[in-house]
């Protein structure tokens, strides 16, 4: 899309918004990410939602939709705990150099840790919302496989964004580069 302001043409670039997944059983997650894509679009934006699509899509996903988002699914299997997909892999380096800004969703998965690597890789502003990922129920399920890819993955990825979303005053106190065990992060 080209507008034009004051005589030169404007490139009305989108935000991008990557997910695991915005599913019917996602719960909170799922939902405020459908209502945000939703609501930029209302307002105007160029938006792009991007997820897997392991499971049925949240009723909220069409209303997107309808409002003019750019909904993009990729395979993945089902029962794949890190929501590897090889499409998403392929495709996300494109998206991200189309996008003037990212908002990545959550932590724990492969399309959370690519995002953050590509915004990095194509220099695009990030907000990372972890969205209660690093709560301290969240955390104890899957307590080991959540400290291997605390250590590999997340750390770096909540690390290198532009602006972290603090949905708690917890997750606030957080400092990403400190050592995690101290702040109830494994």
């Amino acid at each position: 899309m080209v507008r034009c302001v004051r005589g030169f043409a404007v490139v009305r670039r989108m935000v991008l918004h990557v997910a695991a997944g915005c599913w019917a059983e996602g719960g909170g997650l799922s939902e405020a990410v459908a209502w945000l894509a939703y609501e930029q679009a209302r307002l105007g934006l160029r938006v792009t939602l991007v997820f897997l699509d392991c499971l049925p899509e949240h009723p909220m996903v069409a209303r997107c939709r309808e409002a003019g988002v750019r909904v993009r699914t990729f395979r993945c299997r089902p029962r794949n705990p890190l929501f590897f997909s090889f499409g998403l892999l392929m495709a996300l380096p494109r998206l991200m150099r189309e996008a003037e800004r990212v908002c990545i969703h959550g932590c724990w998965t492969f399309p959370v840790w690519w995002a953050a690597r590509c915004a990095r890789k194509a220099r695009v502003p990030c907000l990372h919302s972890p969205h209660g990922s690093l709560a301290p129920l969240s955390l104890n399920r899957g307590r080991l496989r959540k400290a291997l890819a605390w250590r590999l993955f997340d750390r770096q990825a909540l690390r290198g964004a532009d602006l972290l979303h603090a949905t708690s005053e917890r997750l606030s106190l957080i400092h990403i580069s400190e050592p995690t065990r101290r702040r109830g992060i494994s």
